[in-house]
């Protein structure tokens, strides 16, 4: 009987576990599936707009050599060097002096050179200073110059993407030391040439500006990105970086800045919002765990409820027919050979107990029964169990002074406590009780015989 509550209950808590631990994965999975929906759509955000950031920026600088180009275009076409080229074709003086004459129109340019056969450089200006050849030095870069208008210039190709040139205009970048340049190169064989040997020989007329840090802070500004650096070290975010290539397809130097990041910034927004549903989930969940606990508190009270009237009478509230024979069968399997400890079963058999239900009623009848009851559980001793095993029949097991004078004398006390009258509805009755005694090892080892034989004796009694 103790071992059956014991299963219930455990399986009562088992079952409250199991559905508490259920409950809280299937949160953390939630919790987990919303915060990574969280996480992929800020990422999804900043990598939206790094790539159109990054677009932009590419467009930005395609437009800035094709504004160069064209502006470069119809100002060799406009001014007076044609004329000086084809008045006397390669003279130095004379280019200088038409190259002096524009410097005051390539304020979009740091400097500009005419070249001719094998790179040489027959005149040059500097913004905002002109220098002739015959100056100590030269220009400034010029090596960086000579390489880049030796380049074969077919496109303009900035990161993946390759610009057709269609114009007499062509340009590169290439990167002298610690600083890069835009070269954009006309052709001026188009418009003159001139033989300072044995043959024709074109000239070049080439512009550079320098990628300052100024022209990248007025991109920057137009193009609503923030800090754009020229770096010669490949930037380890390949979001944020566009490889500037030359015309041989070589990367000399990257445009990096810091990406706008709008899922950061959306996080960042909505941070308490994300908190404040955490905490309706968790408050949720603690709710749900709280009433699952009163409930498996309830399930195990009654489970309990339900054992405990199931190995007892309902009307005298001492055990029943099933509890008795439990106990008696675990009371017997401790008792050892002769030498061993001893007990005694009795039943008691109310007389005249009809009479007092056909007299009186039913009711009174089961009053009769409960105080009965309580005369019995007051003649044992402690240890001793008192059991009804039916209609006006009650057992005893006594393992307590179980010897034949010690069941005597208990059989004394209880034909002499149920000898006194019973108030029952305001009228005394008085009965009478019958006792059959059986006792183990002496008279049987087992239930069934204790029983047969206690019965016997029972009858006996009641007989004589």
């Amino acid at each position: 009987f103790t071992a059956a509550k014991m299963t219930n209950a455990g399986s009562s808590a088992r079952m409250f576990a199991s559905t508490v631990v259920t409950l809280g994965c299937a949160f953390l999975l939630l919790m987990a599936a919303g915060i990574g929906v969280v996480v992929a759509i800020t990422r999804e955000a900043n990598r939206l707009e790094a790539q159109r950031q990054g677009e932009r920026i590419e467009a930005a600088v395609n437009a800035l050599i094709k504004l160069s180009e064209l502006r470069l275009e119809r100002l060799v076409a406009a001014g007076d060097l044609p004329e000086a080229l084809q008045q006397q074709p390669g003279s130095p003086a004379v280019l200088q002096a038409a190259l002096k004459r524009l410097s005051g129109q390539l304020m979009d340019f740091d400097g500009a050179y005419i070249g001719g056969t094998g790179g040489a450089v027959l005149a040059w200006v500097e913004n905002p200073t002109s220098l002739d050849q015959a100056s100590q030095g030269g220009p400034h870069h010029i090596e960086a110059l000579q390489r880049g208008a030796k380049s074969s210039f077919v496109a303009t190709v900035i990161d993946d993407e390759v610009t057709p040139q269609f114009g007499a205009a062509r340009s590169t970048i290439t990167t002298d030391r610690d600083e890069t340049l835009m070269l954009t190169v006309i052709d001026l064989s188009r418009i003159a040439s001139f033989s300072p040997g044995s043959g024709p020989a074109p000239l070049a007329f080439v512009a550079y500006r320098h990628l300052s840090s100024a022209l990248l802070a007025d991109l920057a500004e137009r193009n609503r990105v923030t800090d754009i650096q020229l770096v010669t070290a490949p930037p380890a975010d390949p979001l944020s970086k566009l490889g500037l290539r030359a015309a041989d397809g070589k990367v000399s130097a990257w445009l990096t800045w810091s990406p706008a990041r709008p899922g950061d910034v959306m996080l960042r927004r909505f941070l308490w919002a994300l908190i404040a549903v955490a905490l309706l989930f968790s408050a949720i969940f603690v709710f749900v765990v709280q009433r699952l606990r009163t409930s498996a508190k309830q399930i195990e009270l009654r489970e309990r409820q339900i054992q405990r009237l199931a190995g007892q009478d309902e009307l005298s509230l001492l055990p029943n027919r099933r509890s008795f024979d439990l106990t008696l069968d675990q009371t017997l399997a401790h008792i050892e050979g002769d030498d061993g400890p001893s007990l005694a079963v009795m039943l008691i058999d109310l007389d005249r107990f009809k009479a007092v239900n056909d007299t009186y009623g039913h009711t009174a009848g089961d009053e009769l029964i409960r105080q009965v009851a309580v005369r019995l559980s007051g003649a044992v001793q402690v240890g001793d169990t008192v059991a009804r095993l039916g209609g006006d029949e009650f057992g005893i097991i006594q393992t307590r002074s179980a010897t034949p004078a010690g069941c005597a004398a208990l059989g004394e006390r209880i034909l002499a406590s149920l000898t006194e009258p019973f108030s029952i509805t305001g009228a005394e009755v008085t009965i009478g009780s019958s006792i059959g005694i059986a006792m183990a090892p002496r008279d049987g080892a087992n239930r069934e015989a204790l029983l047969k034989l206690a019965d016997t004796a029972l009858y006996e009694a009641k007989n004589s």
